[in-house]
């Protein structure tokens, strides 16, 4: 009922009461060149360029048509009864599964095409946002189209959409309006999003000729679909009689059967004959539909508007007209209530029409790409070989033979750098992982998850945010220097700190892929958040490296297993919940307790009050737990290990991708161990209780917990490591 109701309340709202808002005043974007309504957006002119140049070749071409029919393929994903995320991406993310599906033929090719590119900008656009910028952006290129809106924000998806949710060529008219009517829309607007035929052709109705055009102008979006379509269809233009095929009219144009029919149905004839000799309707009615479109699943009010960045595409200068030779007699009448319109007949001979030219990749390289999936932060689609090798040791065993070198490290870091125990060297790890893989800005540079935090120490280090970094490194440094010639040092941060998990009940396996090339400098300064940054900055940092606000609070799963030794320098080894040696839902109970004391000398930048001896809370924590953008995602982790792990592990992989190339990188995720497993229940410390909550989340009461029994804890330090 819950998400029935988000659909109908939140998802399928008409376009004009989207209500999605940008400053008046526009923002100089930091490259000098570009202003932005709104600041956020400036991260997305160099994506802009590089689409524009790099993946379309600045023309209303193959590689635009598709990236305009894979708006459709990804957002029709949904429904009120089986699910589905809509317009999130799941159709690059969860590709392996959603190639599967019939109504999807085709798309793997585009997908082959648009890959290295999601890939590219990952740390800018999550797939559902990249999709949607692409398509809005294809567009640009076509004469006669549409400004289409575009807003950003979606998060990573969670899993692959349902099969047969996207219609069939060869479906019934009544199976296709039911289909679109259950996500809310029209007869008028299934129509009118039919009008990106006018800029299409079809691969793989008839695989004998791929590229064949839907109309005889495919490169302009213009009116012809609907005049096309609407003629007497007299032949095939390759084998014929293909599933979902009808005759067409023009040699070399292909008429889906679904558009024949449309085209002819009493619910949509009139519609379709509306658009024939109407270009400004065409491209209004698209315009809103697609944009509508793109809305599917999402929670319009956590997005941004970037649609200023969305160039206008040039005019269409053209008249409506039939195809050589053809006139208003070769019309099949299907409108009951006006004729088709009056229109000229272009001069000259039948026309042939030739196919779209298409884009192709090497084989090599589409094999690569399909075969790890790609590989975006939350896809988890590095791919193996499904035979394991046998190592040289004779011991273990890998599903990829480069991953054999890991098992010495692995076994040295465990019983001699961790010491076999989820204690303070295990957190400094994890917590490596975040403070190198944040080192990285769309505008400012940066390399991510390099291992510049180690490699150039004497610059990083420098920066208030990693204070306690030193101390880590101190500890790691021996073991990173030791396996050097095994492990880059962006690999070993990454590995350590997925081998760190594994000794931390309740953690997820987390992947690891190895192959990062050594740092070439230093981050940036001024990436790293503060624990005294206000929440508005800290989204705003996460966000424009691709995380969601749900991401943010799911990466916070760490400060399960952490501590503080520099807020308060008096009391080094603090812990920010009552169990800092399992991974578990505390965190998110015990930040949602009333503070009510200090554990050390009290009042330092970025400490807050907490509610229990021996514990200290980050201010950050304390409000992203009660801030309206994240209070409930917060929530919803305090009682549901199961999900808080399942979106820690996909948040943190993601992380230790940043600014690096997936597709160069090697799966050595079956190296990692699997922790030991969470065996308690999430509740209140000792005499505390649900009214010890402050509730923040508006929409649903923080859960009841039973308070574990005895009096008021005073919870002992974390012992340090020894850097010696």
């Amino acid at each position: 009922m819950a998400f029935k109701k988000a659909l109908s309340v939140l998802l399928f709202a008409l376009p004009a009461v989207f209500g999605i808002v940008a400053p008046q005043r526009r923002a100089t974007c930091p490259d000098g060149k570009n202003t932005a309504k709104n600041a956020v957006c400036c991260n997305l002119f160099q994506v802009r360029e590089d689409l524009l140049e790099n993946l379309f070749d600045n023309e209303c071409g193959d590689a635009a048509h598709g990236a305009l029919r894979l708006i459709f393929h990804d957002a029709i994903g949904i429904d009120p009864k089986a699910g589905g995320g809509g317009a999130d991406g799941s159709i690059a993310t969860f590709n392996a599964t959603e190639l599967t599906f019939p109504a999807n033929a085709g798309i793997d090719d585009v997908l082959d095409v648009m890959g290295p590119f999601i890939l590219k900008w990952a740390h800018v656009l999550s797939p559902g946002d990249f999709i949607q910028f692409a398509g809005a952006l294809s567009l640009s290129l076509c004469p006669g189209a549409p400004q289409v809106k575009f807003v950003m924000g979606r998060p990573a998806p969670k899993a692959a959409s349902p099969p047969n949710l996207v219609p069939n060529p060869f479906d019934t008219v009544t199976s296709i309006l039911n289909r679109f009517s259950s996500v809310g829309f029209s007869p008028e607007e299934v129509i009118a999003l039919l009008s990106s035929h006018s800029i299409a052709g079809a691969d793989d109705v008839d695989p004998t000729i791929p590229g064949t055009p839907f109309d005889i102008s495919p490169s302009v979006y213009d009116t012809q679909i609907f005049i096309d379509v609407a003629l007497r269809g007299t032949l095939f233009p390759g084998t014929g009689g293909n599933q979902g095929e009808v005759q067409s009219p023009v040699q070399g144009t292909l008429r889906l059967q679904s558009d024949h029919d449309l085209a002819r149905d009493s619910r949509t004839a009139c519609i379709w004959q509306s658009f024939a000799n109407n270009q400004a309707k065409m491209a209004s009615e698209f315009g809103a539909a697609v944009f509508k479109m793109s809305l599917l699943g999402q929670n319009q009010a956590s997005l941004t508007d970037c649609s200023d960045l969305i160039p206008a595409a040039p005019q269409f200068t053209g008249t409506p007209s039939f195809p050589p030779t053809l006139t208003a007699s070769d019309i099949e009448q299907a409108c009951s209530s006006s004729a088709f319109p009056k229109l000229p007949t272009q001069p000259g001979p039948p026309l042939v029409v030739p196919p779209i030219e298409l884009l192709s990749l090497p084989m090599a390289f589409k094999k690569a790409l399909f075969a790890l999936s790609f590989a975006l932060p939350t896809v988890f689609g590095l791919v193996s070989p499904a035979k394991r090798a046998t190592c040289p040791d004779g011991v273990n065993s890998a599903k990829n033979a480069a991953c054999c070198n890991l098992f010495q490290v692995r076994e040295d870091i465990l019983n001699n750098l961790f010491e076999n125990e989820c204690g303070d060297a295990a957190h400094g790890a994890l917590r490596l992982i975040f403070h190198d893989a944040i080192g990285i800005d769309p505008t400012v540079g940066g390399g991510g998850a390099d291992g510049s935090i180690a490699t150039f120490n004497a610059t990083e280090l420098t920066f208030p945010a990693n204070a306690g970094i030193d101390d880590v490194l101190d500890v790691l440094g021996p073991f990173l220097l030791k396996w050097s010639h095994v492990l880059s040092a962006g690999d070993f941060i990454q590995f350590a700190g997925a081998l760190s998990l594994s000794l931390c009940p309740g953690a997820p396996q987390v992947k690891f892929a190895m192959g990062r090339p050594a740092p070439k400098a230093a981050s940036p300064p001024n990436l790293v958040p503060n624990p005294f940054d206000t929440i508005t900055s800290i989204l705003a940092r996460f966000g424009s490296v691709g995380f969601s606000p749900e991401e943010v609070v799911a990466l916070l799963s760490s400060h399960s297993v952490a501590g503080a030794d520099d807020v308060d320098p008096t009391i080094p080894g603090t812990p920010f919940d009552i169990t800092p040696s399992t991974f578990d839902t505390q965190i998110f109970i015990d930040v949602q307790l009333r503070g009510t004391l200090f554990p050390g000398t009290g009042g330092n930048q970025g400490e807050t009050q907490s509610p229990v001896q021996g514990t200290l809370r980050l201010q950050s924590d304390h409000d992203l737990a009660r801030d309206s953008r994240t209070a409930c995602a917060w929530q919803s982790f305090a009682n549901n290990q199961e999900k808080m792990a399942s979106e820690f592990g996909a948040a943190v992989f993601k992380l230790s991708l940043l600014g690096q190339n997936a597709n160069s990188l090697t799966d050595c995720s079956d190296v990692i161990p699997a922790a030991p497993a969470f065996t308690g229940t999430p509740s209140f410390p000792p005499s505390l209780t649900h009214a010890d909550i402050e509730q923040a989340c508006a929409t649903a009461a923080f859960p009841n917990l039973p308070t574990q029994p005895g009096p008021p804890l005073v919870v002992p330090p974390i012992p340090q490591a020894d850097d010696s």
